[in-house]
């Protein structure tokens, strides 16, 4: 497969251009040679209005009149308008276009030029007659200008596209050039890409260290060990937590004083056990049971809910159950903290923060060192892309198929 950095591609192109320059010359013959002999006409115009500027030619000494040095002054400002001004060597739709575009654009200034300074020759025997010849070949200029304009828009710009060509094969050859530049511009940073992305590697592996540091899989066990006992409590303490929900709504209720803190805890005990437990307050929740077991025949509960509350409450206040679980739950408790302590200690929350910070800010630059330059590769290549479909859509159009060279369509599709 050719590349876009085969000289084939080029020669192809070029090939391609060139034939198909001689078959539009062919088509547009006429029209061409119509827009062509009008614009001979404006530049002829053009012409006679530099050699009116001669008229207004004065040499200025220290004791010229002002109104000599205005008359210089619009000599100058005619020349430097359409002295530089040549027709297109080809006759083109864009070509003709920019010359007309250069000549309005050159009239318009002129004009205020004319409307400054002509005003100020009061010496009406002196310079009359030059401006008078401008005035006249200026119009002239301008009225055969329309008529170039009015003959490209009628007769030329339907034939605008298939004359486009060209330019689009011209923008394919600009584009493919500046590819090859990127490519290798590329080549160049290759160095600079790979010593990057050994930082980025090396920051990467220094993070999956801290991240799979020891301490970190025995919090995750030890984590992972709570939840287990968490989930078991839940169900352990059902009935228990179902009783201490109706013992306060009944104390407020009756108005029996009870300890707010008390309720507090019991609240937290229901909705995790295992951080009430590990943290020291069975003999609290002791207290509190001793309470719900007091209060337990008024709660208004089912017959078969009393007595599975009064079980689960015997069993953990009189036969040392709840002592048990706040043993394991304890030790379960220190375990963790113990292994916060650690991990505290040597920092790796903020380790790894910065870590992930510093090879964020790697990634990056690794990015910026080729992003810019494969992002307007990608641009360039869909440009190319587009044109070529555009160029055999054309073609197909006007019958000119055969031209357009296939091997390319590998390249540009």
């Amino acid at each position: 497969m050719l590349s876009l950095e085969s000289q084939e591609i080029e020669q192809q192109l070029n090939s391609f251009r060139k034939s198909y320059s001689e078959f539009i010359s062919k088509e547009l013959a006429n029209v061409r040679k119509k827009i062509g002999s009008r614009v001979k006409k404006v530049q002829e115009k053009i012409n006679r209005v530099l050699i009116d500027a001669d008229n207004f030619h004065e040499e200025i000494t220290e004791t010229s009149p002002t109104m000599d040095k205005y008359s210089l002054k619009i000599e100058e400002e005619v020349k430097a308008t359409f002295s530089s001004l040549e027709p297109p060597e080809i006759i083109t739709y864009l070509l003709v276009k920019e010359y007309i575009d250069e000549i309005t654009k050159g009239l318009t200034k002129l004009d205020n030029v004319f409307k400054k300074y002509v005003p100020l020759l009061k010496d009406k025997k002196k310079y009359t007659k030059r401006v008078k010849d401008m005035d006249r070949d200026i119009k002239k200029l301008g009225n055969e200008l329309l008529k170039l304009q009015s003959e490209l828009q009628h007769h030329y710009e339907p034939h605008r596209e298939i004359e486009s060509v060209i330019d689009l094969i011209d923008e394919i050859l600009e584009r493919k050039e500046r590819i090859e530049q990127i490519e290798k511009e590329l080549r160049k940073r290759e160095k600079d890409v790979q010593e990057q992305k050994e930082v980025v590697q090396g920051l990467q592996t220094e993070l999956e260290k801290v991240r799979s540091h020891e301490l970190l899989g025995k919090l995750e066990e030890a984590n992972q060990e709570i939840h287990e006992m968490r989930k078991n409590l839940d169900l352990e303490f059902s009935e228990i937590k179902k009783g201490l929900k109706k013992l306060w709504k009944y104390l407020k209720k009756n108005r029996i004083d009870y300890n707010k803190e008390d309720q507090r805890l019991a609240e937290q005990f229901s909705s995790d056990p295992v951080s009430v437990l590990g943290t020291g307050h069975e003999r609290t929740l002791v207290s509190i049971f001793a309470l719900l077991e007091k209060h337990a025949s008024k709660l208004q509960l089912k017959k078969d809910k009393e007595e599975a509350l009064k079980e689960a409450l015997n069993a953990m206040i009189n036969e040392g159950k709840l002592n048990k679980i706040a043993q394991d739950a304890k030790q379960a408790w220190e375990k963790r903290e113990n292994i916060r302590r650690q991990l505290t200690e040597l920092k790796l929350e903020e380790i790894e923060k910065e870590l992930e910070r510093k090879l964020r800010d790697a990634q990056r630059d690794l990015d910026r060192i080729t992003e810019a330059l494969e992002r307007e590769r990608k641009e360039q290549l869909e440009k190319i892309k587009q044109n070529w479909s555009k160029i055999k859509e054309i073609a197909s159009n006007i019958g000119a198929s055969e031209l357009v060279p296939t091997s390319l369509d590998q390249v540009f599709s």
